[in-house]
């Protein structure tokens, strides 16, 4: 038992954190699209936070924003 939940609480740390709307700031990222002044992230979308600067470690760039890897 203490195995499977080992297992599970490192498959969600790995997965990092859920996608959710964010605003809008130009073009929405990869794997979102645009409602209203927000972008929302579809079925298979990361993590995104809007860019300021370089993204920081372990995220990418996607237009005016970062997303999570």
């Amino acid at each position: 038992m203490t195995a499977i939940v080992l297992l599970f609480m490192a498959t969600v740390a790995s997965a990092g954190p859920p996608a959710v709307a964010v605003e809008k700031v130009g073009s929405c990222p990869s794997g979102y699209s645009t409602s209203g002044d927000y972008c929302a992230p579809g079925s298979s979308a990361r993590y995104a936070v809007v860019k300021v600067g370089s993204c920081p470690s372990g995220y990418s760039t996607s237009g005016d924003y970062c997303l999570a890897q």
